[in-house]
């Protein structure tokens, strides 16, 4: 599961480059990747130490956590992901290669994790700015931005950094969750039919 494979251009299954067991087959992995899929690799600070202490040392300077993952995408104007947005803010750190970035309209304000992104609902507008990442650049996407990136002439490989924040809503949701530990009043049913009209 840390490791996936996404193409813009066509839906690709995770069958398409495992093994029935789930296991990765390599070879067709590798053959997806020259086909114009972007590999994915999820949560690699809990493997590489020093992306580990980047997310700690970011940790203790936000207050919230960090996590990052690992897209490594092939040359020839291949794209992962259609455009989109994230329900959570991220930055973008171009390690090698360069990346067209493309920036959309904002159609959830501020979304939630509960407001995923949803390609039948959320159509890109018209591009509102568009910029090229080259080895050392970083770019700052706010969560909600829609956005879209594809490889140019070279391989990609950026770490894209998320900052899983932490909201108002969750903490009135789990001040709420203490104080229904604490209170039964909080933690009664409420009458039947309260439902119903009158």
């Amino acid at each position: 599961p840390g490791v996936s494979m996404v193409n813009a251009r066509k839906d690709l299954k995770a069958a398409s480059y495992t093994y029935p067991s789930g296991m990765i087959d390599v070879a067709r992995l590798y053959q997806g990747f020259a086909d114009g899929a972007t590999i994915i690799l999820s949560q690699l600070h809990m493997l590489v130490p020093e992306l580990g202490q980047y997310c700690r040392a970011l940790e203790r300077e936000f207050s919230t956590r960090f996590q990052t993952n690992i897209y490594l995408t092939p040359a020839g104007n291949s794209q992962g992901f259609k455009a989109h947005y994230d329900s959570h803010d991220v930055f973008v750190l171009q390690v090698s290669g360069r990346k067209k970035w493309k920036i959309f309209n904002t159609p959830v304000e501020l979304p939630l994790r509960a407001q995923d992104f949803d390609p039948e609902t959320h159509l890109p507008g018209d591009v509102t700015m568009e910029f090229d990442l080259e080895p050392g650049d970083m770019c700052y996407i706010p969560r909600g931005v829609m956005h879209a990136a594809e490889s140019d002439d070279e391989l990609s490989l950026h770490i894209t950094v998320g900052v899983i924040a932490r909201t108002w809503t969750d903490l009135l949701l789990e001040t709420l969750s203490a104080v229904a530990l604490k209170d039964a009043d909080f933690r009664k049913m409420l009458p039947p039919g309260f439902a119903l009209p009158g």
